[in-house]
């Protein structure tokens, strides 16, 4: 088996329950997982912000109407058309006509952002949907950051993930939630290993010879938060090297668990949304066991199986002769 890849999401998986790690990312089983309408929700907007401005700094688009316009388009055309994500997941509406109903919410949602966002008064992201991947220790880590604000010196270096949930994300949400912590690492171990993304974010070359695990997280040189696209808030995470350093040991124990196939099933809430949970049931009735697929397990004790004899009659096997040297 390979170095497993982590990324926040799947640590959240394996964190809730490795059972459902395993059937979301190593089960032989590749169809597609139904997703709900508040994630295509988001995921609109997302792609929509990733072009929100030109290189200049100016609104891509040239008024709150187009704005909305083109949600509403991409909505319709995209996503309800097809009834699919742009994962090609299909969508499971909570109710007929629901991809129609929320069209009035994808425009107002849309002109709240665009007054916000187009205010040439406010930052402008010096990278947008950036992609990082990192190594640490055999550890591969990967990401992609909604945006990040080069480094300012009163406020240092700002990397946020956008979010359009109906309110801000409450604080006991935040403090179980590895994600912005996970962000954390993966851009401090970026800074430290690409000297190319050091200068596209201006980021100060006598800070880079700073960076350690031991010190990062406490440094104000590098921050995470988050953008509410619905109002416009940005709002800090602030993070300790404690909590960070339970995200490593977090990785590095269930990187120990999977090797050994030591799939645990931990029943709870989020059963509920697990869209693999009949398969789950079948397999713990059946004593199934999970294992990771390229990963031979030798069984000593074999049980023995009953073997039923064929009444076909043998058939003749060919054999070629072997070549001369």
């Amino acid at each position: 088996m390979k170095n497993l890849v982590w990324s926040a999401s799947r640590l959240k998986t394996a964190e809730h329950c490795l059972a459902w790690y395993f059937y979301r990312y190593h089960h032989k089983d590749k169809r597609k997982i139904p997703t709900t309408p508040p994630l295509v929700f988001g995921n609109l907007f997302h792609s929509l912000m990733e072009r929100f401005y030109n290189e200049d700094g100016t609104p891509f688009y040239k008024s709150e109407d187009s704005f909305s316009g083109a949600a509403v388009g991409q909505w319709l055309h995209v996503y309800t058309k097809e009834g699919k994500d742009n994962r090609g997941n299909k969508i499971d509406w909570f109710f007929e006509g629901q991809k129609y109903a929320i069209i009035p919410e994808i425009k107002d949602v849309a002109k709240q952002i665009y007054q916000t966002y187009s205010d040439p008064e406010r930052p402008r992201p010096a990278k947008q949907e950036y992609d990082m991947r990192v190594s640490l220790d055999g550890l591969l880590l990967r990401g992609t950051m909604d945006a990040i604000f080069g480094y300012r010196e009163e406020t240092g270096l700002i990397g946020t993930d956008y979010k359009t949930d109906r309110f801000p994300p409450g604080k006991d949400r935040l403090e179980y939630d590895p994600q912005f912590g996970f962000y954390l690492l993966l851009m401090g171990i970026a800074l430290k290993q690409n000297p190319i993304l050091r200068r596209e974010l201006n980021f100060p070359e006598e800070e880079a010879e700073k960076l350690s695990i031991e010190n990062l997280f406490l440094s104000e040189k590098i921050n995470i938060g988050y953008d509410h696209l619905r109002t416009g808030q940005t709002v800090p995470i602030s993070r300790s090297e404690e909590d960070i350093q339970k995200i490593l040991i977090s990785i590095r124990d269930r990187k120990e668990q999977i090797l050994t196939n030591n799939f645990i099933r931990s029943p709870g809430k989020h059963c509920v949304r697990c869209q693999r949970r009949e398969l789950c049931d079948s397999d713990t009735k059946n004593e199934v066991k999970l294992e990771l697929p390229d990963n031979k397990q030798i069984e000593l004790f074999p049980p023995t199986k009953r073997i039923k004899k064929s009444r076909k009659r043998p058939q003749k096997v060919i054999k070629f002769p072997k070549d001369k040297e």
